[in-house]
């Protein structure tokens, strides 16, 4: 069968949304996504559909779908990523259609060569078979998972008693105290926390913006949990909350010996936790992390909530055949140095920053 490739636009978008609805696909596939990335990174997205030729029906012609994004940074030049800043949002296709898919990569094999980027990132849910043998896969993040649709005796039973179990009695003994909303308020409280935790871990920031914006386009989605003690923020998280799973976004906290003590995050966990069980979530999605981010550290702290660790590799397509490689050394030299920048540097420049390593 033959496959035609287009791109969504403003006629095809309804299309677009039911067939993404239908696969229960992550956050990412959806358009106002999409015009997240671009107004506040500057990406220029191109979301592929391929669609069966012959099918008359506008509203099932949809084969699969492809949400691409042209970067461009000082350190990787300029390349096509499915899709910045996200664990995985690879290829999303009906079970029968292997020719979409393969319309689908050879359509942005073909853009590769056309607009000479440096190559074509695609990161995928879990491993399997190459695209094809001209990619090259890398594994270097895993992807945490927790199920919530048991009883929450028989989650508590599963977390590790000595490690997790303990933390959140430790965090209920020390009297901490959670909030959640998504007002302007919470996220203000989430930010100054994230930022703190970013420049103390070295690590580059999202702007405030990015984050105001996605507030506004998926408030019914969006809540942010506050651990306070003696009602002083101390720690946060951002959740979304999209086709039955929870994942959690973005986290900060008082970096304070004797906060990190009170094991804030545990009771922030099990809060949502607990939420999401009660009200009818199925999966806590912990997100990536690989196993240098942090010295090792994020890498433990989920392994010890998740019942689910599986590789979310990366597969790459270039011309040359070269594909990026990790510079470990320079990272940790790059956050060495971000530690001792002040906070307001590392709030001003950390947008232009982080964009560079996507």
């Amino acid at each position: 069968m033959d496959y035609e490739i287009t791109e969504l636009n403003e006629e095809n978008e309804q299309e677009y949304k039911n067939f993404i609805l239908k696969h229960n696909s992550p956050i990412e596939f959806e358009p106002e996504w999409r015009k997240l990335i671009e107004s506040n990174f500057g990406f220029k997205a191109i979301y592929l559909i391929a669609k069966k030729k012959d099918n008359a029906d506008r509203n099932g012609g949809i084969a699969a779908v492809l949400p691409l994004f042209e970067a461009n940074s000082f350190l990787f030049g300029k390349r096509l990523i499915s899709t910045p800043f996200a664990v995985h949002t690879g290829i999303l296709s009906d079970e029968k259609e292997a020719g979409a898919v393969t319309a689908l990569i050879k359509y942005a094999k073909d853009l590769v060569k056309l607009d000479n980027y440096k190559f074509l990132e695609i990161r995928k849910k879990e491993k399997d078979s190459s695209p094809d043998e001209e990619f090259t896969v890398k594994e270097e993040v895993y992807d945490f998972s927790l199920k919530i649709n048991r009883s929450l005796e028989d989650i508590w039973k599963f977390l590790p008693k000595n490690s997790v179990r303990w933390g959140i009695k430790k965090a209920q003994k020390s009297n901490l105290t959670v909030r959640s909303g998504n007002s302007r308020k919470e996220l203000n409280n989430f930010y100054s926390l994230f930022l703190t935790t970013r420049k103390y871990r070295g690590v580059p920031a999202y702007p405030e913006s990015f984050f105001i914006d996605i507030l506004d386009t998926f408030k019914d989605k969006i809540k942010i949990y506050v651990c306070e003690f003696n009602n002083e923020p101390i720690a946060a998280v951002m959740m979304l909350f999209h086709n039955k799973r929870i994942r959690y976004f973005h986290a900060g906290m008082k970096p304070q010996k004797r906060f990190l003590q009170m094991q804030p995050y545990h009771l922030l966990f099990w809060t949502v936790i607990t939420e999401g069980h009660n009200f009818g979530y199925e999966t806590f999605d912990l997100g990536g992390s690989t196993k240098i981010a942090n010295d090792g550290g994020l890498y433990g702290f989920k392994e010890k909530w998740a019942d689910s660790i599986k590789p979310a590799p990366s597969y790459y397509y270039s011309v040359s055949g070269k594909i990026p490689l990790s510079n470990t050394s320079g990272i940790k030299l790059a956050g060495m140095i971000w530690k001792k920048l002040p906070l307001k540097i590392v709030d001003k420049i950390s947008p232009f920053v982080i964009r560079q390593f996507v």
